[in-house]
């Protein structure tokens, strides 16, 4: 993969009055304090073909199956995990991945009505003390996991026996993955205590092909995601920034724009049939921004501090949530 150019002279879009652009939104808004279980949650599955949300329950081992359109509570069970770290969700294997604190992976059993118990569950090995983050890679059969240092272990998402090791070199922490299914492609946000970096690595060698800085290192949260509409990937180096990186025949990468956000991200989310990327802000602020030129697009302030952002696809709904998930926000989107 080649990289075009390494530090464009890209700007800050400027915030513009929401009057300025056109308004694909209409947007309401429901207030759900009802929705409410004991401890944290972390990583929130959505299932659209089934119309099903899964949750970790942070602090206990608990999974929880819920109806994604009524909110109601369809099914719960116990983990072998003491704490879940992370989850993820695969179409090919109809199996939800989690971790715990033994550093080893489960593979869960998932049906519309249910979820399956221990005898069901599939194991790893030991891969670390603790893993943080799993991506499901469908294409190509993979799961990868990192466990916040500089190794990816490549898994067999049937079998979660070891297939192959990522090392970021001189890289010493992991913070997120990207699948590129075109090139068959992960890329990583990646770095160490001054710099941060995206790797780019072949899924049939294992090895790395070409890296990207992607700024001066910052304390704060990180974020990346492949928006497949436009061949872009979005990127959050650090805590007020998020840029845009255009990917071009040739396995070039290009830096396309770049947002400079009035406060710390804690999470975003792309509704690309709108050119949209919502972006909460620190504390109770959401804002939107247009994908093709980064221009501001409006705001929506909510009642209380978020934690996190997540949209269900198929029922044009972005959920909005608290840490504990007993406050939610549900915004509903359609064109006008």
């Amino acid at each position: 993969m080649q990289i075009e150019s390494l530090n464009p002279p890209i700007f800050a879009s400027k915030l513009e009055a929401p009057g300025h652009l056109p308004k694909p939104l209409a947007v309401s808004t429901l207030d759900l304090p009802v929705f409410s279980l004991s401890g944290k949650y972390k990583s929130p599955i959505y299932i659209p073909e089934w119309e099903r949300i899964i949750l970790g329950h942070f602090g206990s081992n608990r999974l929880s199956l819920w109806n994604s359109k009524t909110l109601q509570l369809i099914d719960f069970r116990y983990t072998r995990e003491k704490l879940h770290f992370c989850l993820a969700y695969s179409k090919k294997t109809q199996m939800a991945y989690s971790s715990g604190l033994d550093g080893q992976v489960t593979g869960i059993r998932v049906k519309k009505d249910g979820l399956g118990y221990f005898g069901d569950d599939i194991i790893s090995a030991k891969l670390s003390e603790k893993i943080e983050k799993i991506s499901c890679l469908d294409n190509c059969g993979l799961l990868a996991c990192t466990s916040g240092d500089s190794t990816i272990h490549l898994l067999d998402i049937s079998t979660l026996e070891l297939k192959g090791t990522l090392f970021l070199s001189e890289a010493s922490i992991s913070w997120e993955l990207a699948y590129l299914p075109k090139d068959n492609i992960l890329a990583v946000l990646g770095g160490d205590l001054k710099e941060s970096f995206l790797f780019f690595f072949s899924l049939k060698t294992f090895k790395c092909i070409s890296k990207l800085p992607a700024g001066h290192e910052e304390i704060g949260n990180k974020a990346l995601t492949f928006c497949e509409q436009r061949n872009m990937l979005i990127v959050q180096p650090k805590m007020n920034v998020i840029k845009f990186l255009s990917l071009h025949s040739g396995q070039r990468v290009k830096a396309h724009k770049t947002i400079v956000l009035p406060d710390r991200c804690q999470s975003f989310c792309l509704v690309e049939e709108l050119d949209l990327l919502l972006v909460s802000l620190k504390g109770n602020k959401l804002h939107f921004y247009q994908l093709s030129t980064g221009q501001f697009h409006r705001n929506l302030d909510v009642f209380f501090e978020i934690e996190s952002i997540f949209k269900l696809q198929d029922e044009e709904k972005i959920f909005v949530i608290n840490k504990d998930f007993s406050q939610v926000v549900i915004i509903t989107y359609s064109q006008l």
